[in-house]
């Protein structure tokens, strides 16, 4: 039953299961399970309208709004308009702010902001690269 050195490891039969430390391994399966999911995405058209009126978070209408004019525009840098804030269907340009200030705290994107412009958004990627578009991120 024993492996030669491994005796020192092997746990006796009296201890009960509760107390038997478990340990997780991660296998190749496990990995590529992980790669596809965290590859999935949201297929769309999302009508913009339809997330005016379901999406009751200002920030995270913001969100989507913005990577949606970035996908049309086939671009990863969107300057916040007013077109993308009515779409957002954000009028007060104090709660535009304060969103952009929360996806910029949240890492979900980058700020470029010059005084008497309008601040310019650029996506990040989870893993450091440019997401769909240009192909270049603002460092």
């Amino acid at each position: 039953m024993a492996e030669g050195g491994a005796s020192a490891k092997l746990i006796p039969a009296s201890v009960p299961d509760v107390d038997v430390p478990e340990e997780r391994v991660t296998t190749g399966a496990v990995v590529r399970h992980q790669a596809q999911r965290a590859g999935r995405f949201l297929k769309g058209p999302v009508p913009l309208k339809w997330i005016r009126d379901h999406v009751q978070c200002a920030t995270d209408r913001l969100l989507l709004t913005l990577r949606a004019h970035a996908d049309m525009r086939r671009s990863n840098e969107v300057k916040v308009s007013a077109d993308v804030l009515r779409d957002a269907d954000i009028a007060d340009r104090k709660t535009a702010y304060r969103a952009i200030e929360r996806l910029e705290a949240s890492g979900a994107l980058t700020v470029l902001r010059k005084r008497g412009r309008r601040p310019v958004i650029s996506f990040s990627e989870p893993n450091g690269g440019p997401l769909s578009g240009s192909g270049h991120s603002q460092t």
